[in-house]
């Protein structure tokens, strides 16, 4: 797997706020977002991942190498390594250069992936949705793959990919909630009624809080490597 990709022309508008051009390992472009209320409207949103080496994504901070950690850091380390399908990589170097930053936010990152009323695939749904909100190539090709593996469907992908992605696209009810609240969430950071009200129908207060949860992390996560420039590999 290529190492880098580039983000490519990152233009678009959420209530009225031109977005900055980024530099980031992956690129996308973000067309004509715009929301109305809470919600937002969909038919208006292209997202693109471009493929291609990039020159203005040089990582930028890696975090310390194994040489420099102390014990504290090589423990976090070694638990992050035996608790995480997707290894050491991500975000987790950055945080490792402040141990109470990465012990809690590791912790934190392993609960609402593992352990929530969700199924894998359902979370990796999430995880993606917000991934392309974020505009974050890195997390995107990481989680693609836990996603695929997770057996969520192609089409859903190629859809939250492409930002086609609409209610129709969803035939599970729990998916459709889990889509459009995480959708809201991550662009508008706020959800309307009608996304609050289908989530809990279906999967319960105790479900808003863990997707609430879910998309807040992963946001961090997202800023942590589009900041850092960390690639996926």
């Amino acid at each position: 797997m290529a190492a880098a990709r580039q983000w490519a022309g990152v233009i678009g508008r959420a209530g009225g706020m031109r977005w900055p051009t980024l530099c980031s390992p992956i690129s996308a472009s973000l067309k004509g977002v715009r929301t109305t209320g809470s919600r937002i409207n969909n038919a208006r949103r292209h997202v693109q991942f471009a493929a291609g080496p990039s020159v203005s994504g040089v990582p930028r901070y890696a975090g310390p190498t194994e040489a420099e950690m102390d014990p504290e850091q090589r423990a976090i380390l070694a638990d992050i390594a035996k608790t995480r399908t997707t290894g050491i990589k991500g975000p987790f170097g950055p945080w490792l250069a402040n141990p109470s930053i990465a012990a809690p936010s590791q912790e934190l990152g392993r609960v609402v992936r593992y352990e929530t009323s969700f199924p894998l695939r359902v979370s990796e749904l999430a995880i993606l949705v917000t991934a392309a909100a974020t505009r974050c190539g890195t997390e995107w090709t990481i989680h693609r793959g836990e996603a695929e593996g997770a057996g969520l469907e192609t089409e859903y992908i190629e859809a939250i990919l492409n930002g086609t992605a609409t209610e129709a696209t969803f035939s599970d009810p729990v998916d459709r909630a889990v889509w459009r609240f995480a959708d809201e969430l991550g662009r508008g950071f706020r959800v309307s009624d009608e996304a609050y009200a289908a989530l809990v129908e279906n999967s319960g207060e105790k479900g808003a809080v863990e997707l609430v949860a879910l998309v807040g992390y992963y946001t961090y996560v997202a800023m942590t490597l589009n900041t850092f420039r960390i690639p996926p590999t």
